[in-house]
């Protein structure tokens, strides 16, 4: 985890996480470090490597829209882009993530290849937002992507639009069943 917002008491420690006996039989891992750091400045860093995949839960990229001051990822964007990384984004919501995805490629970004759609692993526990009455949201409602493998990371499994497209239909199947 990477970003301004990461608590300082947690910049430079790191973790893994526990998977399953499939997964770690096949060799796969996952480790969880903590930056307070922008991501071009991490990618700056001597401990920096290329992930598989760059993400980015509920990053507001369009809060530059609100406090221009404040805009933190536009040459985070610019130096992901260039480096031809996988990324992906989530919104709480459709409207935020049509700005974000708009936001991405208005920073010169590199072109979208999947979304903004509904995303097919977004929480399906509403919050009530506190600021507008009768406002609710989910977190990591909606996401888009981008980049390439060609000179990056290998694809991930079952990694196409269709997938996505099929297990976000079969979500929203159940959700219309509830």
């Amino acid at each position: 985890m990477v970003g301004p917002s990461v608590p300082p008491s947690l910049s430079g420690t790191f973790s893994a996480v526990q998977l399953c006996n499939e997964c770690q039989a096949a060799g796969c891992q996952i480790e969880m470090r903590y930056l307070t750091e922008t991501y071009h400045g991490f990618m700056d860093s001597a401990i920096y490597q290329p992930p598989d995949l760059a993400v980015a839960f509920n990053a507001g990229l369009h809060h530059h829209l609100v406090d221009p001051e404040g805009e933190t990822w536009r040459a985070s964007l610019r130096r992901m882009a260039q480096a031809r990384l996988r990324v992906g984004f989530t919104a709480y919501n459709a409207e935020e993530c049509r700005v974000d995805a708009q936001t991405y490629e208005d920073a010169g970004a590199a072109p979208l290849t999947l979304g903004p759609v509904r995303n097919p692993f977004r929480s399906l526990r509403p919050h009530k937002e506190g600021f507008s009455a009768g406002y609710t949201y989910a977190w990591d409602a909606c996401l888009f992507a981008a980049g390439d493998a060609g000179g990056g990371p290998a694809p991930l499994p079952g990694d196409n639009l269709e997938s996505v497209k099929e297990r976000s239909d079969e979500n929203e199947r159940l959700l219309v069943q509830r």
